[in-house]
Formats: C-alpha cells, structure tokens, sequence
C-alpha cells in the first residue's frame, strides 16, 4: 500500500550503495585499475540523501574486518587494487564473513 511507504521509510530509511564505476557518458571503464575507477567514481558521486560511496581502504584490512564483526555487519571484501573489473566472482577477491552476524539468522539465511 503506497500510504505506508511513507512511514516506513522514516522508520528505516534505505541508501543506495555505490560500489564501483563501470560505464560513465557510455565509455566503458571496466579495463582501467579499481584505484582509477573508485577516484572517477568519488569525483562523480555527491553525497545526496540516499545515496552512498563505498570506501575502499587499501590497508588495515584486520582492523576493518574487526570493525565491521563489531558494527554487526555481514563483513568485508578485499579486490585487488590494479585489477580491471571482470564480470562473476574473482578467485583474487578476498571475502571475510562476521561469523556473528545477527540478521542473517533472523532472515532465515543460514
């Protein structure tokens, strides 16, 4: 029902997360590094409401994960700094998991 949209989203607002740069004014980015798409990206991106950048933080990767398990969330993934994009998972993607993670239980996904 649209007359409930409204309250719902003041009750748990929702943001759009931006995670990379792929296709800008119809140029195809995939073949550059992430480092030079994610400052494309940051130089494009404004910080309205709803919308976020993603950060990517190329050191410290410990201490983020720590972060995120303490933040309760789901937890983190680390992409090769000069990597082009390519489509599917990457075996060189690093993928750490909060083993606590409370919603996923409560979502039924485990």
């Amino acid at each position: 029902m649209p007359s409930s949209i409204a309250p719902a989203v003041r009750a748990a607002p929702a943001a759009l997360c931006v995670v990379d740069l792929l296709i800008v004014d119809r140029v195809d980015r995939r073949a550059l590094p992430l480092s030079e798409r994610q400052a494309r990206l940051a130089g494009l991106v404004q910080t309205p409401p709803g919308l976020q950048s993603v950060r990517f933080l190329p050191e410290h990767g410990d201490a983020l994960f720590a972060e995120a398990c303490e933040m309760d969330l789901e937890g983190i993934v680390g992409k090769d700094w000069a990597a082009a994009y390519k489509l599917g998972v990457q075996p060189m993607w690093v993928t750490m998991k909060n083993p606590n993670y409370s919603r996923q239980e409560a979502l039924g996904f485990r």
